[in-house]
């Protein structure tokens, strides 16, 4: 099986591949020794040691090629491939011990388990169904398992009525869980999630850098933003690519997620001049149009003058024997504005990134 993650970009509001013109500023760099005698008198005002020397050679008085203000975002270009990372089996024959330790256990989505639910744990969440110190609205629910009094084991299904507040008997009320809303809870309304395999592919490292002006004094700021579209699959490298992005339907019902599959990217963080990197995930969500995106499809992956940000792509393909090629592609843009603009406007970015929080 062939996965391929292709990542593009999107132009910022002002672009170009152009290198940086030379300066006219000579830079002469005299670095002395840095062990100072010790019988170095404190009062002495000649600085002969440790010294940097700048200095300006107007030559004729012709200005030389000057900077243009230019902003540049460079991205790779290329085609990247993801490997396999993980494998995650799914649960051919999940248990009602599966089914409720999802919903109200201690799921691992990591290795899809749960951790041990007895029947400790299902008292609770009779508890919680029955309405014990939880209400949904005016709805009460009232469950009872079947058959009665049955322990984890032998549970085979948790019926329940939906009553208001006055004890009246609302119909076509059903809880989250019952996902094929038959008024119980058993081992059919086991999520995809925990049933179907999961196999997550991932690309190397890359680089993304900008440079919000080419200008050494300006003071101008720049935020890279990323987005993406959804998933394509296709199915040999003949074929076009088809929609198979990962929807969620009603209540997070999913009735298949055979060939479908969802994309992030994973972003390095270096705080503290790299002393921490925190996990950082952004792009879960498509979108295909910069000029009109909701704040949580695109997100900012690097914010100041100039600089870069080290990502890699996410991939996770569900079912279990997934054919095809896989693709998600990734759009950039920088954003520039002056200093004030971005921290009047826009301060969380800097606050995100470490600088200072409105």
């Amino acid at each position: 099986m062939e996965i391929r993650v292709q990542s593009i970009y999107l132009g910022g509001m002002k672009k170009s591949s152009r290198l940086k013109a030379s300066l006219s500023l000579l830079l002469v760099s005299t670095l002395a020794a840095t062990i100072m005698p010790t019988s170095v008198n404190a009062e002495t005002t000649e600085f002969e040691d440790n010294v940097v020397t700048v200095e300006v050679d107007l030559g004729d008085g012709s200005d030389p090629e000057l900077c243009e203000g230019f902003a540049t975002l460079t991205v790779p270009g290329d085609t990247m491939a993801a490997t396999l990372n993980r494998r995650v089996d799914g649960i051919v024959s999940p248990t009602m011990a599966d089914v409720l330790g999802y919903y109200w256990g201690e799921y691992d989505n990591e290795t899809n388990s749960v951790d041990v639910y007895d029947d400790v744990d299902l008292e609770n969440t009779l508890n919680e169904l029955n309405n014990t110190n939880n209400t949904f609205g005016w709805i009460n629910f009232n469950a009872v398992t079947y058959p009665e009094s049955a322990t984890v084991s032998t549970l085979e299904r948790i019926d329940y009525v939906a009553y208001d507040s006055d004890a009246d008997e609302v119909g076509d009320i059903f809880r989250i869980e019952d996902l094929d809303e038959d008024g119980d809870i058993d081992v059919n309304d086991a999520p995809a999630w925990i049933t179907e395999t999961r196999r997550s592919y991932s690309t190397n490292w890359f680089t993304v850098s900008y440079d919000a002006n080419d200008c050494v004094d300006s003071e101008d700021m720049g935020v890279v933003l990323v987005g993406r579209a959804p998933v394509g699959r296709a199915v040999d490298s003949e074929s076009i690519f088809e929609d198979s992005e990962l929807e969620i339907g009603e209540n997070d019902y999913l009735p298949t997620l055979e060939n479908r599959a969802e994309a992030y990217l994973k972003v390095k963080t270096n705080l503290i001049g790299g002393l921490i990197s925190l996990p950082y995930s952004v792009a879960w969500d498509p979108t295909e149009d910069f000029s009109d995106y909701a704040p949580w499809e695109v997100a900012p992956v690097a914010f100041g003058d100039e600089g870069s940000s080290q990502m890699r792509s996410m991939m996770n393909i569900y079912g279990a024997s997934p054919t095809g090629i896989y693709q998600a592609n990734y759009f950039y843009q920088l954003e520039v504005n002056d200093e004030e603009y971005f921290y009047d406007e826009f301060g969380f970015f800097g606050c995100g990134f470490g600088g200072w929080c409105p």
